[in-house]
């Protein structure tokens, strides 16, 4: 792109936009990563075409995205963009897991750690990106819940607003662990109850960044019982914990698929303050976040992926509801899906060599109504796995054997992928310990 034209040169003399029924075509337009005017080299002109193409996918709004370059007169260019819209509202009745993971509940399927509810979804509100949640939950634990958000408050389309409120209930709640494994406090329907209060604001310079600044309040209370547990649970006298929370994130990401990349890098930065001293039970940490993934094309089939993720805390007193660590969500080494380790700081690699076994099949059906069931598509990929991670404590090593130590595991991997973003894992892995498992997982890997 340029400011003057060369004989050999294409002027971007305007767009065509098809098929955005709610979309606004301006948040298109900004997204697309070019605009009117712009000046592209002929030699240069496919490549464009495939970032236009990209940069509108990853807005997540579309079921397919289509570019075409239309040549006119003088060296003009017309961009002709054809999209294909998604379901924006979702009313979910939903079974939620009260687990690190899938298969540590289905292991403790019978205590019934599981959450079941309702949630409304509405994404692209007003066709302008805004997303509208409520939630409604009952089980294992009871939640009311809000979330909104506009990443397009202001008229030059960089700064957005969030706003989020939550109200749980919890029967039973973790106060510790011991050989890497959970222990629970199991008491009446209020053994703990959180309230979290947040409002947000994000800066997004360009289509690649985007900068996040949070103040949050949380109240958290729990039951008599639970105070007499050994260790700090909460602050003080462990009946009560208040506090305001900062936090910062930078979010980087150029990648050719935000939902399942397979080429491009993405960083993550996040600071958070926890405590700002406003009440005598609020506690005092200051938490930070690292994670940098790179997705290397070896060839046409094969991908290197690769994940380096770091945390670190600082702080006078760490009461255990804020501990966090390797074990939960994706912060785990694979194949110890049945442990945590909780910790103060730790490091974390994941690593995939990765083949496109079966590339991008369209389901061959008719339109079923106004829905586009003919554009739904999916995929699988083949991995080979590799982590490595070590979790640092030194509040609760003597009774947890994995922590303050390097661990690996390794395995093979079938991902299965849909064009809702929705992935499958299915993943056989062996460890240091020499415990091997088949498991499930619902979320991509890296």
């Amino acid at each position: 792109m340029g400011s003057r034209s060369q004989s050999n040169d294409y002027v971007l003399k305007d767009f065509v936009i098809e098929g955005n029924k709610k979309t606004k075509e301006w948040l298109i337009l900004r997204e697309s990563g070019y605009k009117k005017g712009d000046i592209i080299a002929a030699e240069e002109l496919d490549a464009a075409i495939e970032a236009i193409r990209r940069n509108v996918a990853n807005l997540q709004l579309f079921l397919h995205v289509t570019v075409h370059p239309v040549v006119l007169t003088d060296n003009n260019l017309l961009v002709l963009i054809q999209v294909a819209e998604r379901w924006y509202l979702y009313p979910i009745p939903y079974v939620r897991l009260a687990e690190p993971n899938f298969n540590t509940w289905l292991r403790n399927s019978t205590e019934s750690r599981t959450n079941y509810g309702i949630k409304l979804k509405q994404f692209n509100f007003r066709g302008r990106d805004e997303r509208l949640e409520w939630t409604f939950q009952s089980g294992y634990a009871r939640e009311l819940g809000l979330k909104y958000s506009n990443p397009y408050l202001l008229p030059n389309k960089n700064w957005g607003v969030q706003v989020l409120a939550h109200y749980k209930e919890f029967g039973e709640i973790n106060i510790g662990t011991f050989d890497n494994e959970r222990v629970f406090y199991s008491g009446n329907s209020d053994t703990r109850t959180e309230q979290r209060y947040a409002l947000g604001t994000s800066y997004r310079p360009d289509i690649y960044s985007e900068n996040i600044f949070m103040l949050s309040y949380q109240n958290i209370q729990v039951s008599e019982g639970v105070r007499d547990e050994p260790g700090i649970q909460l602050q003080r006298d462990g009946a009560r914990m208040r506090y305001f929370s900062m936090a910062y994130s930078y979010d980087y990401a150029d990648v050719d698929d935000r939902s399942y990349p397979t080429k491009g890098e993405h960083f993550i930065f996040t600071a958070e303050q926890l405590g700002l001293g406003f009440f005598d039970d609020s506690p005092s940490v200051f938490r930070t976040d690292i994670a940098v993934k790179v997705y290397r094309p070896l060839s046409k089939k094969f991908t290197l992926q690769n994940m380096v993720k770091g945390q670190a805390s600082l702080f006078e007193k760490f009461p255990y509801y804020l501990q966090d660590g390797l074990g939960y969500g994706n912060n785990s080494i694979r194949s110890y899906e049945y442990y945590v380790m909780d910790s103060q700081f730790y490091i974390l690699s994941r690593n995939n060599l990765q083949f496109n076994l079966l590339p991008d099949q369209k389901l061959n059906m008719d339109d079923i109504g106004k829905i586009p069931m003919s554009k739904l598509s999916y995929s699988f990929y083949l991995n080979l796995i590799a982590d490595i991670g070590y979790a640092g404590d030194r509040l609760y090593a003597n009774q947890n054997p994995l922590n303050n130590t390097w661990l690996m595991g390794t395995g093979l991997g079938l991902d299965f992928v849909t064009s809702y973003g929705a992935v499958l894992r299915m993943e056989y892995t062996v460890n240091k310990l020499g415990e091997d498992g088949f498991y499930l997982h619902y979320r991509k890997s890296i």
